[in-house]
């Protein structure tokens, strides 16, 4: 067994191939997989059964614990013993504590958790992204895991980039990428700040168009202008006129709707640059007598 370690070989062997940036196996991501298709093939199977005694689909039910994942009681005990362990600064003693509940119930995302925090603490930041990752595999809840996702996202880039690893990178954008939720319209700032990264990243590995395509998105989200600014500077870049056209004819159109009227100057600004370099002059002057009331040559 590695002595760099903390998760058993019959647990989890390679924590950080579970988002398959590597043809290397990874017992993690197999593991998570696993738990997940075992709970597909339970449901599957009690909606057959219901569907042949002539019950239709079961229907769900209202479960306050739902998504929660229940602690055995051995398992409670040596997770308590280790919290405890890791309050009083016994960082060793906790480790081994957490690594008996991992044995006793690897689904659990508590003790990975405290793992995080203890090699956080060391300031092993490896380490520490690796139990983060199996804290936010383990987290039940989509909504739970967010969070979790980010932080992996947050660290992973942060090494990723201080070592050059470029499929630290790669994880970062699986990371951000399953810290979205479904609903686009209840996303929060930490959501839309996730998604602007994630571009970044994507940005910065060459995948312009990918990069382009998730900050329209934010724009369309938010209504920010600074993003549009973004996206169109990008796609002047690559030379994509139309497209650049259109988004800022958007801006300019949804300030002259609201109330009050918001005209914002550097998209003006950009729009009249981009009708000038394509040598669109007519539309150019139409638009400034159009928005600033000047006398028409007309």
């Amino acid at each position: 067994e590695p002595e760099d370690s903390d998760f058993a070989s019959t647990d989890i062997e390679t924590v950080l191939m579970s988002v398959r940036q590597s043809d290397e196996p990874c017992a993690a991501a197999e593991i998570a997989r696993n738990w997940e298709n075992k709970r597909r093939r339970k449901a599957r199977k009690r909606e057959l059964e219901a569907q042949a005694e002539g019950e239709g689909p079961p229907k769900k039910k209202a479960n306050a614990n739902a998504g929660v994942s229940r602690v055995i009681e051995g398992a409670r005990h040596l997770l308590a013993q280790g919290q405890v362990e890791f309050a009083n600064g016994e960082f060793d003693k906790a480790l081994v504590s957490l690594r008996g509940v991992v044995q006793m119930q690897p689904g659990l995302a508590d003790p990975y958790h405290v793992i995080a925090l203890i090699h956080s603490e060391r300031g092993d930041k490896k380490k520490s992204l690796d139990a983060m990752l199996l804290a936010a595999y383990c987290t039940r809840t989509t909504k739970e895991a967010a969070p979790i996702w980010r932080r992996v996202a947050a660290l992973s880039t942060e090494l990723g980039k201080a070592t050059e690893n470029p499929a630290l990178i790669n994880q970062a954008c699986y990371a951000y990428k399953r810290s979205f939720l479904a609903r686009t319209d209840t996303r929060g700032p930490e959501e839309w700040c996730a998604m602007w990264e994630l571009a970044q990243l994507y940005y910065e590995k060459g995948d312009v168009d990918r990069a382009i395509w998730i900050m329209y998105h934010i724009w369309e989200g938010t209504g920010d202008n600074t993003v549009a600014v973004e996206v169109a500077r990008k796609l002047i870049a690559r030379y994509r006129w139309k497209e650049c056209l259109q988004l800022l004819e958007a801006c300019i159109d949804k300030g002259r709707k609201s109330t009050p009227v918001r005209i914002d100057l550097n998209i003006v600004n950009m729009y009249c640059e981009v009708l000038l370099d394509i040598r669109d002059y007519r539309k150019c002057a139409d638009l400034l007598v159009d928005l600033f009331a000047l006398p028409s040559e007309r």
